[in-house]
Parts: structure tokens; C-alpha cells; sequence
């Protein structure tokens, strides 16, 4: 990304300057030069290509802390729209929680093997839960009125 705004920095600057540099060979190697490795470095951000697990991550952590910073500073008056800030002051933080988590474990111990397609999330009871640290992907958005019985045999209170 530096790169990219560098290549587009040469060109403007030496268009708005060019007055002041009066080598014509040397001006036109820049110019070619600057956008050839703007192509180039546009070609490798659009396509991700340099981007893997971790550095995936650590990109992503600032994206939401600035989220979150911008939705506890906001100054907002409707309480549907402080309800949504907070929703997201949430997950977001949630989330860089997961991500931090996720960037120590593949450094420590590697990339996890894929889980087999198919293989269903299996729902337990909260003590069989909290014996583990795996955290098994299940947004309890999805449950089904069985699912949430079997964790919750006197019923749920709490409904998304």
C-alpha cells in the first residue's frame, strides 16, 4: 500500500513540478517508471496476494479499534443508533480478542488442520463447556428450540 501511494506521489509531485526539471529523458523514466510499479503494487493489493493468516489479522486489528474508537466517541443522540454503536463496540472487540488469540496460537503451534466438511458442532451443557479451552463455532443465533433445551432443560431466557 506504501509503495502504491509512493508511485502515485512521484506523479503528482512531478506534474505539479516539472517546470522545475528541465531533463526530459529523466522526467519521462519517472513517469513510466512510477506508473509501471503503481500497476504493479495495484495489482498485488486488489489481488491480496502478499496477505496470509497472521498478516491478515494484525491488518485487522486497527481496522477495529478505530470502529470501536469511533463509536464511543460518537456523539450520538438516538438511542437506536447508541444501541447499533454499542453492538459493534462488542463485536468488535470480540473480535480482536479472537484475532490476538489466533495470531499466538498459529505462531506457536501452526496453521490447524481444516475441520471435515460436515462434521456438526456438538452442543454440550455449560460445565462440559468450561472444562475446555476449544471454543467450537456456534452462533447462538442459529440454534435451533432442541439445541438450546438441551443446554437449557428449564428454557432459555435470553432469545436473539
Amino acid at each position: 500500500m506504501a509503495i502504491l501511494m509512493g508511485a502515485t506521489m512521484a506523479v503528482i509531485m512531478l506534474a505539479y513540478m516539472l517546470s522545475m526539471y528541465q531533463n526530459t529523458k529523466a522526467n519521462i523514466a519517472i513517469f513510466g517508471g512510477a506508473i509501471l510499479v503503481f500497476a504493479a503494487s495495484l495489482w498485488l493489493v486488489r489481488g491480496q496476494f502478499t496477505v496470509q493468516d497472521r498478516s491478515y489479522m494484525r491488518a485487522m486489528i486497527p481496522h477495529h479499534s478505530i470502529a470501536i474508537m469511533t463509536s464511543t466517541r460518537a456523539e450520538i443522540t438516538d438511542p437506536r443508533v447508541r444501541g447499533l454503536a454499542d453492538d459493534i463496540i462488542y463485536a468488535q472487540d470480540k473480535e480482536i480478542a479472537e484475532m490476538r488469540y489466533l495470531i499466538a496460537d498459529i505462531g506457536a503451534n501452526g496453521e490447524a488442520s481444516a475441520t471435515p466438511t460436515g462434521t456438526p458442532v456438538q452442543v454440550v451443557d455449560a460445565q462440559q463447556a468450561l472444562q475446555t479451552e476449544v471454543v467450537s463455532k456456534i452462533d447462538p443465533e442459529f440454534l435451533t428450540e432442541d439445541e438450546i433445551a438441551a443446554v437449557f432443560p428449564n428454557g432459555g431466557d435470553c432469545r436473539f
